[in-house]
């Protein structure tokens, strides 16, 4: 079990996925928007990286 993960469920509901912002739209008008700067593909595997751990 990691934040956004649900059993039973493929996708992940965290502010770095296309599912998150499907679910919550207002993710992006908020602090919760996805910051496009820097390395993408790196944030995103050390965020999933943290969450598992």
């Amino acid at each position: 079990m990691a934040n956004g993960f649900r059993p039973g469920s493929f996708d992940i509901c965290a502010n770095w996925t296309a599912e998150g912002f499907v679910t919550h739209p207002e993710w992006a008008t908020t602090d919760n928007r996805w910051n496009r700067s820097g390395n993408i593909v790196l944030r995103v595997m050390r965020l999933l990286q943290q969450e598992l751990d």
